[in-house]
């Protein structure tokens, strides 16, 4: 899983492109699977 979150990583801190965008773009799917996946792996989630 961390292979398909190290691509959302630098777009969620350097541009305002919408999480379910950058979560399509991962890999994962939605904007939902993005944050759980965030949560899990470290202990946060992505702010809009």
């Amino acid at each position: 899983m961390a292979q398909r979150l190290e691509p959302a990583e630098q777009p969620l801190e350097t541009t305002v492109l919408p999480i379910a965008l950058v979560a399509r773009r991962a890999g994962l799917g939605s904007g939902n699977s993005l944050r759980a996946h965030m949560c899990t792996a470290f202990g946060i989630s992505p702010a809009a």
